[in-house]
């Protein structure tokens, strides 16, 4: 699509919008907090932040939960995330990666319907993407020979789990599910294919 833009710079416009990091981020959660019409203690924006690794879009569904859960009635505590987004839901992601990692298509499956009973497949689909994304950094890490976990910003627990798994996948297949997702994102946002159906397949088709 960039090279496309380059070719025909009279007819597109090209904007970059980064997402914030690091201190950045937090205050972008205090802010977004605000906008949904509530208010975060700093520190627990803080744990926020770490645990959704600088993800805008898991941020911003945690903190609806987080807001719903206190009923904007009072700002969300620490213990409120830690009750809440005890990592997200990210056992399950875990487990189900893993389970890829070893073409164990049942059990990807049996722990991706284990995700979808407790969350949106908007959730899990975020949570997806965000895993082998970060999968995909610590691929790249491993392959120049950096530890990834240092090229992670994400709580320890997590970067361990991470670089761990990142050992069962090569860079292009990494690289050919980032496609994939980015196909099924396409597909389910125009209507053309169910959520759930679309992780279904998505999974199922890993395994091929």
């Amino acid at each position: 699509m960039l090279d496309w833009a380059d070719d025909h710079p009279d007819s597109t416009l090209v904007r970059e919008f980064s997402a914030p990091q690091g201190e950045a981020f937090v205050r972008w959660v205090r802010q977004r907090c605000r906008q949904l019409g509530g208010e975060i203690d700093p520190q627990a924006a803080f744990l926020l932040a770490e645990l959704v690794g600088d993800e805008p879009r898991l941020a911003d569904l945690e903190l609806g939960k987080l807001l719903d859960f206190v009923d904007r009635q009072r700002p969300v505590a620490v213990e409120d995330v830690e009750r809440l987004t005890p990592f997200g839901g990210q056992s399950d992601v875990f487990a189900m990666v893993d389970a890829l990692g070893m073409r164990d298509a049942a059990t990807a499956l049996a722990r991706l319907h284990r995700l979808l009973e407790d969350e949106s497949p908007v959730y899990a689909q975020v949570m997806i993407v965000r895993q082998f994304r970060l999968l995909l950094l610590a691929r790249e890490a491993l392959d120049s020979g950096l530890d990834p976990r240092q090229s992670l910003r994400v709580h320890p627990f997590v970067a361990g789990k991470i670089a761990a798994q990142a050992r069962h996948f090569t860079l292009i297949q990494l690289e050919d599910i980032m496609r994939r997702l980015l196909a099924m994102d396409m597909s389910v946002k125009s209507s053309q294919t169910d959520d759930k159906v679309a992780l279904d397949a998505f999974i199922a088709g890993l395994m091929v």
